[in-house]
């Protein structure tokens, strides 16, 4: 489907929709694995981005672009895209943001560093509750609660992962 409506933008000469449609197929090749493709498409993309000045798009593409490296572990390079896309996205994309800082704090949390992953947790977290997103808040809760349990602290763990718990059924206020 995203390849057929690649080809009508293309057809139809909709710059900006061939540049969404490479983003989301170069998504879905991501969650399938496809790290050459998506790599390729959010390549594509990014340059139609920057064709049309379409900051918000360079954006995404680098963000996904950060997760797909992510993914194969190569971590300082997800980490430089996802601070690239931060510096595009800080004051105009709070939910962006957050996304990002949620990101980085799993690469920190798998590369050991926990204090730094708490950190950018929280500061998602803070935001997230700013927008009141109750799927985005239950996801920082929950990786939030993950990181302190590596702390040492499985109170503190307990009560966030029950918060998380607690706002993802409904029974609390966002």
């Amino acid at each position: 489907t995203y390849r057929g409506a690649v080809a009508l933008a293309e057809e139809l000469g909709d710059r900006a929709a061939v540049a969404r449609g490479r983003t989301a197929l170069a998504e879905l090749h991501r969650k399938q694995g496809a790290y050459g493709d998506a790599t390729r498409e959010l390549e594509l993309a990014r340059g139609l981005y920057l064709e049309l000045g379409d900051e918000a798009g360079v954006a995404q593409t680098l963000h996904y672009a950060g997760s797909v490296a992510a993914q194969q572990g190569a971590y300082d390079r997800a980490r430089s895209l996802y601070h690239e896309s931060l510096e595009k996205r800080r004051g105009s994309d709070p939910a962006g943001v957050a996304s990002l800082l949620s990101n980085l704090g799993i690469i920190a949390w798998f590369q050991g560093d926990f204090a730094e992953a708490r950190r950018l947790y929280e500061e998602s977290l803070g935001i997230r509750r700013q927008l009141g997103n109750r799927w985005a808040i239950g996801n920082s809760l929950n990786n939030l609660g993950l990181v302190v349990r590596d702390m040492g602290d499985i109170a503190g763990a307990r009560r966030l992962l029950e918060e998380c718990v607690a706002i993802k059924i409904g029974r609390a206020h966002v």
